[in-house]
């Protein structure tokens, strides 16, 4: 169903953003700079949006619960546009900073699976506000969804 085709997104935003990112994208000698940085965006504009636009299903193969899950999307949402911003600023390389924000993400599942599904210390979830609140199009708020 509908979290196939979400799942299936992300992960073809992943490629795609790598090979961008990356400059191997195909048929495409050189890569311009502005779809480059493109690449490195899609982490956060479409593969985790993507990710959180479905009720999380977790990974039960891997141990991952769907509580964890969405916790680990949570965190991801508000700390990739802080690397893609930040970033630049220590290097010019797009390759890097998608690579940067894979291991992230990677990185916030890997948190929350150690943490498990508690609400205290480390386990606790992130609470969107702010100025990320009003750009998080993927609870279902902007379409009236309670929290």
């Amino acid at each position: 169903g509908t979290r196939l085709v979400f799942r299936g997104q992300a992960l073809i935003s992943i490629i795609i953003g790598g090979a961008l990112a990356w400059n191997v994208f195909p048929l495409i000698d050189d890569v311009p700079i502005a779809a480059r940085a493109f690449g490195f965006w899609t982490m956060w504009l479409f593969t985790i949006p993507s990710l959180r636009a479905v009720k999380p299903l977790g990974y039960p193969e891997l141990g991952i619960k769907p509580g964890v899950e969405k916790k680990a999307l949570n965190l991801a949402f508000v700390i990739t546009p802080l690397t893609t911003i930040l970033l630049p600023f220590a290097t010019k390389d797009p390759g890097i900073i998608y690579s940067v924000n894979l291991l992230v993400l990677a990185a916030c599942y890997g948190i929350y699976m150690v943490a498990g599904e508690g609400e205290s210390g480390m386990a606790k979830e992130v609470e969107i506000k702010g100025f990320l609140k009003y750009l998080d199009y993927g609870t279902g708020r902007e379409r009236g969804a309670r929290k």
